[in-house]
């Protein structure tokens, strides 16, 4: 779509938001869901960057705060209208997951919770045994320092980006470090990880190997979104391989 190609002259995903909640204030709710429809469904079974920019783009927005619950349900009653069964999905996907449980603040001693501030001081201090407490603690910010902290290592790192129950805030923060977030690792990790934001990890599954893509395919406890992007990526390699008469090995990762 001609929006699709205004989105990939976009450079940075909250521009991009901007973009489509302009357009979607300029259509109203029925015209922008055929719109999102019509991206998606390319998405799902396009072959170029420009079809998984534009799905990012359109997870991003549906996460956004410019979806109020007025306009949420705007747009899925225009999107069960037209039958837009992936709209649907993204619209309607129930959050499976409390997390309220994420919230709850570790135990570390004393008789009292200590202040946010406490807090994060204490995630700095190179003491292993205050390591262990600090990184069960839920706020972003704690987590922050943690990741700064000498003593942790990658397998800390991925163990805090595998925890469940977990903050998309958190691991939002894990994501965007830029030391730890480069780790192989803990980008499988966080792609796996439920509770990460579908946006985040569609994001990072071109970065995956295949043989990891094919693992979160059939985890299906994932949102939907996430699983036909790793669907389409699957596909769309495999058959871009095959007509040039290479072959299809799981030790490299789909987009470089």
């Amino acid at each position: 779509t001609l929006l699709s190609a205004v989105l990939e002259g976009v450079p940075e995903g909250p521009q991009r938001v901007a973009v489509l909640a302009e357009e979607g204030d300029r259509l109203g709710a029925e015209a922008f869901a055929d719109l999102l429809a019509v991206i998606l469904d390319r998405s799902i079974g396009g072959r170029r960057e420009r079809e998984l920019i534009a799905m990012v783009a359109v997870m991003d927005y549906l996460e956004s705060p410019h979806m109020d619950p007025q306009r949420r349900s705007a747009l899925l009653t225009a999107a069960q209208g037209g039958g837009y069964r992936h709209l649907m999905r993204l619209l309607f996907t129930p959050k499976t997951h409390r997390q309220d449980e994420a919230e709850r603040v570790p135990d570390y001693g004393g008789g009292r919770t200590p202040t946010l501030g406490e807090r994060k001081a204490m995630a700095r201090r190179p003491n292993r045994q205050m390591l262990e407490v600090v990184m069960a603690d839920p706020h972003p910010a704690v987590i922050r320092n943690v990741l700064r902290n000498p003593k942790i290592i990658e397998l800390d790192v991925v163990r805090l980006a595998s925890r469940r129950p977990n903050s998309a805030k958190v691991l939002e923060v894990i994501h965007e470090n830029p030391k730890w977030g480069l780790r192989y690792a803990v980008k499988v990790a966080l792609a796996r990880n439920p509770y990460s934001t579908p946006s985040m990890v569609i994001k990072l599954l071109p970065q995956l190997l295949r043989q990891d893509l094919r693992e979160i395919l059939d985890d299906r406890g994932l949102h939907p979104s996430v699983l036909m992007a790793c669907r389409r990526l699957l596909e769309g390699e495999l058959e871009v391989q095959n007509s040039q008469g290479e072959g299809s090995g799981d030790d490299e990762p789909i987009l470089h």
